[in-house]
């Protein structure tokens, strides 16, 4: 995931037009807003879905929804309280790098963005062994 994250990122923050970014923005505001596990899931796999889209690469497009369709339920299942908005901010500084047209951090967002999410997920995992 990190990899066609990172790599749609980067393409992204080279061919996104204006429009992109704006529906960029558009979801980031709708994470922000969401009230429920299930909006922020929606509202989440929308901006990587969209990122990829906006890199005009319909391969990274069909593997970051491949992607999603396998690990969206769980990627929000340990976010709660205060992480919310961390999460939030991961993803306001990601739409940020590409629209400013900064390949490396754009990448290098979207990689740690993924592996924060992994890292949760599999602390969750183990908790649930210890239980």
């Amino acid at each position: 995931r990190a990899a066609v994250a990172g790599a749609a990122a980067r393409l992204a923050s080279q061919r996104a037009l204006d429009s992109d970014v704006h529906t960029l923005r558009e979801h980031v505001e709708r994470l922000r807003g969401a009230a429920s596990r299930t909006e922020r899931r929606r509202a989440d796999a929308r901006i990587h879905i969209e990122i990829a889209a906006a890199a005009q690469s319909p391969r990274l497009t069909r593997q970051e929804m491949d992607l999603w369709s396998e690990v969206g339920d769980l990627v929000w299942l340990p976010v709660t309280g205060d992480l919310v908005a961390t999460v939030t901010a991961e993803h306001e500084a990601l739409v940020d790098a590409i629209s400013q047209g900064d390949q490396d951090r754009a990448r290098r967002l979207a990689e740690q963005h993924v592996l924060a999410e992994t890292e949760r997920l599999i602390k969750l995992r183990l908790g649930m062994e210890r239980s």
